[in-house]
């Protein structure tokens, strides 16, 4: 027997129920696709689960008339479905989300600051990591400016300082107005968005995340990810 759209879209919903409640530890009550749409990461398409989920329900619930379906799912039932369900058992990571490091202003301690600074305004980077083989060393801001600045009653960076002249400012411990955090590069944008939602309720402003191989702040790292990377990947 040939499989309809309506076969099609059961089986998918059916498979995702399965697959999302072991993947999310969600109960296996019926209300599996109502928890999942819940999440933060599938708000964004809330509506279009809920109106899937009636629609199952409607199939579900209802006797065949003349061997056929009282509704016909759409097509973008179907491809809502088999997209949901590939992202639920592939969820996206930090390596989907990062900014390799290919894509990155970085420099070393040995680097003049001046012409840095001159790219950040240019190009309105608000971070330039500072490493030393692939390791982050500290982070130029511009409240690392400000600090150093006001500190050492400085009126002006001339063109001899190097970042290694601002090294105690530089370090991530020592900036007054964020923080910056190590993840690992399988860590999952569910997490990831939990990292920030739960720094923003403690009222601390993560500045930039590193991704390494294993999270560790001694590893080289791999790619950075911000806020803002983190909006645009939903």
């Amino acid at each position: 027997m040939t499989m309809t759209r309506a076969d099609e879209f059961i089986e998918l919903y059916r498979e995702l129920e399965l697959v999302a409640a072991e993947q999310y530890n969600l109960p296996k009550d019926g209300s599996v696709v109502l928890h999942l749409s819940n999440r933060r990461e599938f708000r964004s398409i809330k509506p279009e689960l809920d109106y899937c989920r009636d629609v199952r329900n409607l199939l579900s619930h209802n006797p065949k008339i003349g061997h056929t379906y009282v509704v016909e799912p759409s097509e973008q039932m179907v491809q809502l479905l088999s997209a949901t369900l590939a992202k639920v058992k592939n969820p996206p990571k930090a390596t989907d989300i990062m900014i390799p490091m290919q894509r990155i202003l970085w420099k070393t301690e040995k680097d003049l600051v001046l012409p840095v600074l001159k790219d950040m305004i240019e190009h309105t980077y608000t971070h330039i990591p500072i490493l030393e083989n692939g390791v982050v060393m500290g982070v130029l801001s511009e409240s690392t400016i400000l600090a150093y600045l006001v500190d050492e009653e400085i009126i002006e960076i001339n063109n001899s300082i190097r970042f290694s002249d601002l090294k105690s400012y530089l370090k991530m411990e020592n900036h007054r107005s964020e923080s910056f955090r190590f993840v690992s590069k399988d860590t999952l944008k569910a997490k990831l968005d939990e990292l920030f939602s739960n720094a923003l309720e403690d009222g601390d402003r993560i500045g930039m995340v590193f991704v390494t191989h294993s999270g560790k702040e001694t590893e080289k790292i791999l790619g950075i990810i911000t806020a803002w990377d983190l909006a645009g990947a939903n």
